[in-house]
């Protein structure tokens, strides 16, 4: 920064110093034990550099892109019953083997996975209770991966069915309690 007393003004100068263009060279993941790579990959926008990745725009690093990645991922273990996945961004290791290639390490400590358990509806007075059971066992079966959004589609299903029958103010309520001993 040069300051010019007189004036009262300054100049900033900026040096940059680009270096290499870096390629993503691979994607790795530590601790999925159950759930592959490949298809944890798959769920990414980020992705490694291959021959047409100039056409396609991949295989460069965008920290934007990867944010919303790893969004994905958790929503990915979440959706497959995995609901206390932790994907920690402290513990995501970039290591540069070359000047110009980087592989991404992510941790992932994917925990329990859990299924449905019992389905205890109450405060319904219009439809029966074996009623509603069906209902939401078009979503959520007793013994099924947990699936949040098979959750939230049997909720809106309930108040669906009541909507038919004129109760458009009917909201559901869930609660969700984990049953740690047995997922």
């Amino acid at each position: 920064i040069n300051r010019d007393r007189s004036t009262g003004l300054g100049t900033v100068t900026f040096k940059i110093r680009e270096g290499k263009k870096v390629k993503i060279r691979d994607i790795r993941f530590v601790g999925n034990a159950h759930i592959k790579a490949k298809v944890l990959r798959k769920q990414m926008d980020t992705k490694k550099w291959w021959m047409f990745s100039w056409l396609t725009d991949t295989g460069r690093f965008k920290d934007d892109e990867f944010q919303d990645d790893l969004d994905k991922l958790r929503d990915f273990y979440r959706e497959h019953g995995y609901l206390d996945v932790e994907i920690p961004e402290e513990k995501i290791v970039f290591s540069y083997p070359k000047k110009d290639s980087l592989i991404i390490a992510i941790a992932v400590t994917e925990g329990r996975q859990y299924k449905v358990g019992d389905i205890t509806i109450t405060g319904n007075k219009l439809h029966s209770t074996a009623l509603l059971k069906r209902v939401a066992a078009l979503y959520a079966k007793p013994g099924a991966i947990f699936a949040p959004s098979k959750i939230d589609k049997a909720t809106q299903r309930f108040e669906d069915y009541y909507g038919k029958d004129g109760y458009l103010d009917t909201r559901v309520h869930v609660t969700r309690r984990p049953n740690l001993k047995t997922n």
